[in-house]
């Protein structure tokens, strides 16, 4: 991703309700479809937890998370803001920590909508859910490369300001293979949050149907 993409105020002037380490600038629209993207930190090192909410229909983000929880909760954070936004579709990175908020999100608060890959079982042929994003060499430059073609349309609009500001510091480093990541001393935790949001394998399983009637607890707003 370079450059560093302009803010977007809305209509609201871009000012943000802010609930804890949530911001906020649109609240929830009947039948609107939305996806959550989220990065796990550990909760006691540098990085920082984060997660995107984003509108299929308007291509807004809508909401954002920065902060350090421990990984379970973390995931009542997710499991909070996904039932306010229509049961939001939620996509945890699964690498290091997020296993353990994958696992919260299923075992502890049951969440009805969590993304996974479809894969094909080499032994058996047949095809087995692995649930939660997985970040590998293959999925990472591909989500970040979708992630700047979005920018550069200025699709999905970002109204967060803690978001361009890792856009900012988001550099390609010098190295065999390249790799797309944070200058040092800055954080690309957002960056990542926003493009498993944004990413294509995402957004298709968010915009199907569901009958969200069974699922909803009512608007927190």
């Amino acid at each position: 991703v370079s450059g560093k993409p302009k803010l977007v105020r809305g209509r609201d002037e871009g000012v943000a309700k802010e609930l804890a380490s949530w911001w906020i600038w649109k609240t929830p629209i009947a039948e609107h479809p939305y996806v959550i993207g989220a990065d796990v930190a550990g909760g006691t090192g540098k990085d920082f937890s984060s997660a995107h909410v984003l509108d299929l229909q308007t291509e807004e983000y809508v909401a954002t998370f920065r902060g350090k929880l421990d990984p379970d909760e973390f995931a009542f954070q997710l499991n909070w803001m996904g039932r306010t936004y229509n049961v939001a579709l939620i996509a945890p990175e699964k690498n290091g920590e997020g296993r353990a908020t994958l696992l919260t999100l299923q075992k502890q608060v049951f969440y009805p909508r969590i993304f996974f890959h479809q894969e094909v079982d080499e032994w058996s042929g047949g095809v087995r859910h692995t649930w939660g994003w997985k970040t590998t060499v293959r999925s990472r430059p591909t989500m970040l490369a979708q992630f700047a073609s979005a920018l550069r349309q200025q699709k999905p609009t970002l109204y967060c300001e803690r978001t361009v500001n890792e856009l900012g510091s988001f550099i390609r480093v010098e190295s065999p293979q390249k790799l797309a990541e944070a200058a040092e001393g800055a954080h690309d935790d957002m960056v990542i949050s926003a493009g498993i949001a944004n990413s294509s394998e995402v957004r298709m399983s968010g915009s199907e149907y569901v009958d969200l009637s069974e699922y909803m607890d009512g608007d927190v707003f």
